[in-house]
């Protein structure tokens, strides 16, 4: 929320939500992955109120062997965000995914993945593609989407391949993270716990990603989002093929739960 007010953010996604922060995910959709919630709003002396943020818009994927007739909407929006008073506000939550894979696309219908309605904290909008052979349609589609020709049958990617590009984070402060990390990031628990240290340092491994990648840690507290990024560097070559790259990073560390997420930009 902004200094001195009750107002939450709106969550982002394919654009920025209001006051919110970056972008995130591919326009390919591969992974398909939803939208973001609004940030919820901070309780009004006045009235005494105080609410969570509006969902993030779902992913959904239609794919076809023949033709998709789109005759009435297909939504992936983010819910509203809650208003309890004049200066008090939740975020909007961000747009979600649409992926529409098919021979022959036809309608006069609807795709949208809107931000939910929040004043000034609206949420981004979310992402939309569309693949197809032919289109023979008038549909409207909001935001607008990344169109890919197919070529006449072709087999479009629905997964990441097996030889993927992969990051994970393998230790914190030296010990073991999770596989499948588990604490969820509202609630009492941890998947793990550190000293009183003002910063650590987090290891990360990659699979089939170029040394020249950009690799950065992101720290956020769950007491604001007053986020940290910092980046990587490559500490060791374990294999070349695969290529498996062993990255490390010095992150800063505040009192109280944070959650860590690494980001890769190629090349």
């Amino acid at each position: 929320r902004p200094d001195g007010g009750f107002t939450g953010v709106g969550g982002s996604y394919g654009t920025v939500g209001g006051l919110g922060s970056g972008v995130y995910g591919e326009s390919s959709l591969i992974p398909l992955v939803g939208g973001s919630g609004g940030g919820g709003s901070a309780q009004d002396p006045n009235q005494g109120e105080s609410g969570s943020g509006g969902a993030g818009g779902g992913a959904l994927l239609i794919a076809c062997a023949s033709s998709f007739a789109l005759s009435g909407e297909v939504n992936a929006n983010g819910g509203p965000g809650a208003k309890h008073s004049w200066q008090s506000q939740s975020g909007g939550g961000s747009g979600g995914a649409l992926r529409v894979v098919a021979d022959t696309l036809t309608g006069t219908g609807y795709l949208r993945a809107l931000g939910g309605a929040a004043g000034s904290t609206s949420g981004g909008l979310g992402r939309i593609r569309v693949e197809r052979v032919t289109n023979s349609s008038s549909v409207s589609v909001t935001p607008d989407a990344s169109v890919v020709e197919l070529a006449p049958g072709a087999t479009p990617g629905i997964w990441l391949p097996e030889n993927g590009p992969t990051v994970r984070i393998t230790s914190i402060g030296g010990q073991p993270a999770p596989a499948d990390p588990r604490a969820e990031f509202g609630v009492i628990g941890s998947d793990t716990v550190l000293p009183s240290v003002s910063s650590t340092t987090v290891a990360i491994e990659t699979t089939n990603v170029e040394q020249a990648s950009a690799v950065t840690v992101r720290a956020t507290p769950r007491s604001n989002g007053n986020y940290t990024e910092t980046a990587a560097s490559v500490s060791q070559v374990v294999s070349e093929n695969p290529l498996v790259l062993q990255w490390t990073a010095t992150v800063p560390v505040n009192p109280g739960y944070s959650a860590l997420q690494v980001r890769v930009v190629r090349p």
